[in-house]
């Protein structure tokens, strides 16, 4: 008797279900015609990610990187570092590059994509004076000899989006960043011209190595040297040389 009365209870549920097909069949052939971009973007995203090219700028591929061709290039090169160079800060920013770069690439005439890590390029960034986060925009010319232009873009290390660096493409930011035209110029600066750029790019590794307390001590033994060769000249005492007791005058 129980049984029966499960399966009268169970027919109009039955039913519901024998109804219901024909409506999943008329689904099931509405979502074949929707793209699967539609359906399914962040796999899409992340399909475009997985062919983005970014090349990773070192000293040792610079000179054959960042090079005329024989025509004119865009390069989008981020600048980011580690705990020593960015102080922990670009995990924001990187994350937004990331996300972007699939983008850019996208966008018809895409630049050329690379990025530069100065907690494994240290001297790199310092012949550059690039500081972390940053975009530079550089626009090689198609031939040796002509300028360089350079616009930097400061990236702030908590509010940085994709949508925000893709702006400058989309939207023409790049033309409200002025152009870099300084000392420091990879290219096209004083530094550059003269051939003093890479040392000066090790000088100021090598300062950046020195504890502040270096300096102090250096300054304070100069001090005491000088003041003491000055007071050798004029024939007077040393300040900082202690008397013997078999020095003092004799009592009389």
């Amino acid at each position: 008797m129980r049984i029966s009365s499960a399966l009268f209870l169970a027919l109009p549920l039955l039913a519901a279900a024998e109804e219901q097909k024909p409506l999943k069949a008329w689904l099931d052939k509405l979502s074949s015609y929707i793209p699967s971009a539609v359906q399914h973007p962040i796999e899409n995203a992340a399909a475009k990610s997985a062919k983005v090219h970014v090349t990773h700028v070192t000293m040792y591929n610079l000179k054959d990187t960042l090079v005329p061709n024989g025509q004119p290039q865009e390069w989008w090169v981020y600048v980011t570092g580690g705990n020593t160079t960015c102080f922990g800060q670009c995990k924001i920013t990187g994350q937004a590059w990331n996300e972007s770069a699939a983008l850019i690439q996208a966008s018809s005439h895409p630049p050329k994509l690379g990025t530069i890590n100065c907690e494994a390029s240290p001297i790199l960034c310092n012949i550059w004076s690039a500081k972390p986060p940053a975009l530079w925009r550089i626009n090689i010319p198609a031939t040796v000899g002509e300028p360089t232009e350079i616009r930097i873009k400061e990236l702030n290390s908590t509010t940085t989006t994709a949508s925000e660096l893709l702006s400058l493409r989309t939207a023409k930011k790049w033309d409200q960043v002025p152009v870099y035209d300084g000392p420091f110029h990879p290219f096209d600066g004083i530094l550059s011209k003269l051939g003093l750029n890479v040392v000066v790019g090790y000088v100021l590794y090598v300062y950046n190595l020195l504890p502040s307390w270096f300096f102090m001590v250096a300054i304070s033994f100069i001090s005491r040297n000088w003041m003491a060769k000055r007071q050798q000249r004029v024939g007077g005492p040393n300040p900082y040389v202690v008397a013997s007791p078999g020095d003092a005058p004799a009592a009389t």
